[in-house]
Order: C-alpha cells, then sequence, then structure tokens
C-alpha cells in the first residue's frame, strides 16, 4: 500500500502539474512540489500510523512527480534545439542518482540508523534545492499568457483534449 500510494500520486501529479505550470507557471509548479516533498517527508518521519504514513508517502509521490515534469518541461522550454540531448542528461542523473542513493542510505543503516533518520536527512538535500527554485528566475514558458496575453479557459481545455492530457500543454503550440 506505501508503495502503490507513492506511485499515485507520482501518476496523478504528472498529470495535474503541466495544467498547474499553464496555469500559474514553472516556479509556482516546482514549488508546490517541494511543499508536498517537505512536508511528505517531515510526516513520513514522524508519523506511526499506517494510515498517516499511507497519505505522507502519497504527498511525496506528487512532489516528485511535478519535480520531474516540471524539471522535463523547463529543460524543453530552455533548449528547443539540443532539447534531446539535455533530457538524456537529466534522466542519465536521475539514473546515476538512483544508483548511489541507496549506497549512501546502506552504508546509515549498518550502525542501526532508523528509516526514519534517513528521511529526515533528506531534507538536507530537499530544502536547499527548494529555495533555490524560489530564488531563481525563470524565462517565461507560459503558453498561453504568451499569445494571448491572459489566461483562457476554453483554449486550456482544447489544448489538454487535443495533446492528450494535462501536461502535454505547456509547449503544445511552441
Amino acid at each position: 500500500m506505501i508503495i502503490f500510494s507513492e506511485y499515485a500520486g507520482f501518476f496523478i501529479s504528472t498529470f495535474l502539474a503541466g495544467l498547474l505550470a499553464d496555469l500559474f507557471g514553472q516556479k509556482f509548479t516546482l514549488i508546490i512540489a517541494g511543499i508536498f516533498l517537505i512536508g511528505g517527508v517531515i510526516g513520513y518521519a514522524a508519523s506511526a500510523n499506517l494510515i498517516l504514513l499511507i497519505g505522507f508517502i502519497f504527498f511525496i509521490g506528487l512532489g516528485a512527480g511535478s519535480l520531474e515534469l516540471s524539471g522535463s518541461n523547463i529543460i524543453s522550454g530552455i533548449h528547443r534545439e539540443d532539447k534531446a540531448r539535455y533530457l538524456n542528461l537529466l534522466n542519465a542523473f536521475y539514473g546515476i542518482g538512483s544508483i548511489i542513493v541507496p549506497i549512501f542510505v546502506s552504508i546509515f543503516f549498518r550502525p542501526g540508523t532508523s528509516w526514519r533518520t534517513v528521511y529526515r536527512y533528506s531534507l538536507f538535500v530537499i530544502i536547499p534545492i527548494i529555495l533555490y527554485f524560489v530564488i531563481m528566475e525563470f524565462p517565461e514558458q507560459n503558453t498561453f499568457k504568451r499569445q494571448t496575453g491572459k489566461m483562457n479557459p476554453e483554449e486550456i481545455l482544447h489544448s489538454i483534449l487535443k495533446h492528450g492530457g494535462l501536461a502535454g500543454g505547456v509547449f503544445a503550440k511552441s
């Protein structure tokens, strides 16, 4: 149930993050991802109730999915000519992290460290990254604002239906 909950959050956020990015911008979506990650990690590391654990891991999944989608959209918007190269690099770093992080976690577990402590330590990585997202400047990527000067719900709905999902609208007309 815990793993299912995380992936359900991830799956849902990959649809909703695109819509949020279209409506409010990439920076907003990254900050929301950070809030979900920080809140989910704090709650998951502190909770002892199974239902709460499942709920907090769902929030972690929401944050992780939003972060992944937003990162891909930002890279696609900034590097239009070489987007495949940069998206491949993003996935390469994701893969390297997927190898390195479990090795470090196993080092923590050797002396008998609790899994909750490992999640708490992850905040030392998550919080600075989210603070960086808050202070960094993003290029204007909101297709709907750039083309019409205001948000048009009918155009957003048309984009959702045309491109088969909420995540496809950010660069659909670029």
